[in-house]
């Protein structure tokens, strides 16, 4: 399971069992070993399932239906949160075991595309972000650098009805390309 965390920052551990931030982006990253072939299974932020509930003191609450994004938030921000999210993801899938994890913090992002020298992508969604000197246009073909990279993948119209669906499109497009980038 890949998670993109919701903060910027460094990882550090949560102040309490409610800010651990939520896992913006999920992907569960599937390989073959026969054909060495990887595929992406993309999973909405607003996917409802049970999730574990827990007090601000660590004191669990039970269960409810909840926006899986949310699971994160309930733990450390750290390894805890991470299996807690592990296991909510393992039930959405009806219990589909998951061998492992890996959570990073979204403001990571510009360091992990500029690390493999930047991501081709065909720019899926205007994208306009002017104090950061990023403006994408649809259907152009571009490398991504640095924060162009962050604003691709994090950047939505919370305005904007299902835009989260929208960003979800463009994190698969730049996970697979990445992957793809990474065996090369």
């Amino acid at each position: 399971l890949f998670m993109g965390i919701d903060k910027d920052g460094k990882v550090e551990t949560a102040p309490d069992s409610v800010s651990g931030g939520q896992s913006d982006a999920m992907f569960l990253l599937v390989t073959n070993s026969d054909d060495q072939t990887l595929s992406v299974v993309s999973i909405n932020r607003n996917s409802m399932t049970q999730i574990q509930v827990y007090s601000e003191s660590g004191i669990s609450l039970g269960t409810a239906n909840a926006q899986i994004c949310t699971q994160h938030g309930f733990g450390d921000g750290k390894k805890l949160s991470c299996s807690r999210t592990v296991d909510a993801v393992s039930h959405l899938f009806y219990n589909l075991p998951i061998d492992g994890y890996l959570s990073i913090n979204m403001g990571a992002i510009p360091i992990m595309n500029d690390s493999v020298g930047g991501i081709e992508v065909e720019v899926l969604d205007d994208l306009s972000y002017p104090s950061a000197g990023v403006n994408l246009k649809k259907g152009e073909t571009v490398t991504l650098k640095g924060m162009e990279a962050y604003y691709y993948l994090r950047g939505r119209d919370i305005g904007e009805f299902d835009s989260a669906t929208n960003r979800l499109r463009r994190q698969e497009q730049f996970i697979t390309s990445y992957f793809a980038k990474l065996t090369e």
